[in-house]
């Protein structure tokens, strides 16, 4: 979850969910509550077709994943940064499992049986029946309202917990209370910064082409006003530096921002990410990979730089790479070590069903002569 950036996960054994949830400002702390649905259903979940009649569904396994999912889905994935400091300054657990086995003894092992008290179970689902409701009521019900709640600490801790529930309660809160100027400001900066880099769109390949040649600004570019005023302020080498600088930076707080967004999209050796340089607002992509894969990276880069002449116009451009010197994780699947920055290319075929087929046809045949294939 930490390495991953998310704030919600849970654990299955296939009888028991164990669901979890790490604190965006404590992320010492996680929390978590233990349920085991066959135990709190019962025997049957009570539902017969009638919309008016009480049920049990909301108890099941599905259900209570269903729910905990949409929850966990109003969250963003927490910035680089942030994984980046947390990933510092926890400290890793050592498991060595032969020795933890041989210390527990056969009788100390507990029984996997749930047996909660009868009354408590039957007042639980006395007070949290769940009405199932035609297509049109739940168009309805979604159309009219929209929660804008924050989705900070308050959205949980009011009403998020039955005292009649028969499975574990969790563990009261103890987060800390940061001063109220102080905690305001934390959240300022992480809007301003948030919504700079989520509000970017990508430079165009004619922008980034000029940057590499030194040549003069493209006024339809959407950052060109950061850029300069009739030419380029950087150049390829001072934009490298630039972003190592930025995605080195060792005074990170935990609503710092990196200007590197996972854009959740990898193949078989790489994963691609939105890349900000924020003191000249520049936009566009870098393809990360882990260690196992920087040579491969470093082949392609190469073969870009031999189709320099056609770079912008068939193939996208290439701005340079970067090993960075502090890795971050992608997703939370592979530590990336290299970037390779480049002009973003659009958006994938499949998701164009608008387009014109013969004329994707001629395009794609056009840059096939270009690189002579």
């Amino acid at each position: 979850m930490i390495q991953g950036g998310l704030e919600f996960g849970y654990v299955c054994t296939g009888e028991a969910f164990i669901f979890l949830r790490v604190p965006h400002h404590d992320p010492s702390t996680v929390y978590d509550y233990l349920s085991v649905p066959g135990e709190d259903i019962g025997q049957t979940t009570g539902w017969t077709g009638d919309l008016d009649d009480n049920n049990r569904l909301h108890l099941s396994a599905l259900g209570q994943v269903l729910a905990f999912t949409l929850r966990a889905l109003r969250v963003p994935t927490r910035d680089v940064a942030w994984t980046n400091l947390v990933v510092s300054k926890l400290k890793t657990w050592e498991m060595v499992y032969d020795d933890l086995l041989d210390e527990i003894a056969e009788k100390d092992i507990p029984s996997s049986d749930f047996k909660p008290s009868p009354p408590s179970r039957k007042e639980y689902r006395h007070v949290s029946p769940v009405k199932t409701r035609s297509k049109s009521a739940v168009a309805a019900s979604c159309s009219s309202s929209q929660d804008h709640r924050s989705l900070g600490h308050d959205d949980d801790a009011g009403d998020g917990f039955d005292p009649n529930t028969p499975s574990r309660r969790p563990r009261e809160p103890q987060l800390p209370h940061p001063s109220a100027s102080s905690s305001f400001l934390a959240v300022e900066r992480s809007k301003g910064s948030r919504s700079q880099g989520k509000s970017r769109q990508y430079c165009t390949q004619k922008c980034l082409l000029g940057l590499i040649k030194g040549g003069e600004l493209d006024r339809k570019c959407p950052n060109v006003s950061d850029h300069g005023i009739d030419r380029h302020r950087l150049n390829r080498a001072t934009l490298i530096r630039r972003l190592d600088r930025q995605l080195s930076s060792d005074n990170l707080q935990l609503d710092s921002q990196l200007g590197c967004e996972s854009l959740h999209l990898h193949g078989t050796r790489g994963a691609l990410f939105k890349i900000t340089l924020w003191s000249h607002g520049y936009t566009f992509v870098g393809k990360g990979t882990p260690v196992e894969f920087v040579e491969g990276s470093k082949h392609e880069e190469l073969v870009y730089s031999h189709l320099s002449p056609i770079q912008g116009v068939s193939v996208p451009v290439l701005l340079g790479s970067l090993r960075l010197r502090c890795p971050f994780f992608y997703d939370g699947i592979a530590e990336i070590v290299h970037l390779m920055f480049m002009g973003y290319a659009g958006k994938t075929l499949a998701s164009r069903q608008d387009l014109d087929r013969c004329r994707l046809a001629q395009q794609a045949e056009d840059s096939l002569q270009a690189i002579q294939i």
